[in-house]
């Protein structure tokens, strides 16, 4: 249900076991170290669906579906309660790793102060997904897999391509745009205007 990069071969995850394996229906954090090959349990097992995992620095931000809560670790192990309320997608402010820039269940844009856990709504276009590129500029994707880009932390956005669908993941590694519907995953290296079939 949400997966995150945490280092080189180190991957930090959350969701739900295969129904032959004895484990609890909620997995919490689980980490592997090995590239996915192999994965341990962290923390909140059987206690956390994690549904967002957004590393800041020396932060994890988890956004837990079955509490509504966000809350936040740096050891992967204790857990700091950000917020509660519901959300679909978070990146951290580009000018301000405590401001995070958030989309509800209802596609309304908001930004969360992670000091204080207060939230003000933004104006902008509906997203449901959200990353942030090493230039700053954030990149958000609508329902309709439209492509939004702002360069100025949220307070605009910018139009460019469409991904074809419905989104259902989207990352950002260097000048590599990849994202998923369906039925596709599809990469874009002209910064979301155009983008190709990968699997």
């Amino acid at each position: 249900m949400a997966f995150t990069v945490a280092g080189p071969g180190r991957f930090l995850a959350s969701g739900h076991p295969d129904l032959r394996e004895d484990l609890p229906p909620h997995l919490g954090l689980i980490e592997s170290t090995d590239a996915g090959e192999t994965w341990q349990p962290l923390a909140l097992q059987g206690e956390a669906d994690f549904h967002i995992l957004e590393q800041v620095g020396d932060d994890l931000y988890a956004y837990d579906a079955t509490s509504g809560r966000l809350l936040v670790t740096q050891d992967q192990k204790s857990f700091t309660e950000v917020a509660q309320l519901p959300l679909l997608s978070i990146t951290a402010d580009p000018e301000d790793s405590n401001s995070l820039i958030g989309t509800t269940n209802q596609g309304q844009l908001i930004e969360i102060d992670a000091t204080t856990g207060a939230t003000a709504e933004r104006p902008g276009p509906p997203l449901v997904l959200f990353e942030t590129t090493s230039e700053g500029d954030v990149v958000g994707i609508d329902p309709a897999g439209t492509i939004q880009v702002s360069d100025d932390s949220g307070e605009t956005w910018t139009r460019h391509g469409s991904i074809g669908g419905q989104p259902a993941a989207f990352s950002i590694t260097g000048t590599e745009w990849y994202a998923a519907t369906q039925d596709q995953v599809i990469r874009s290296v002209d910064d979301g205007d155009t983008w190709t079939k990968v699997l």
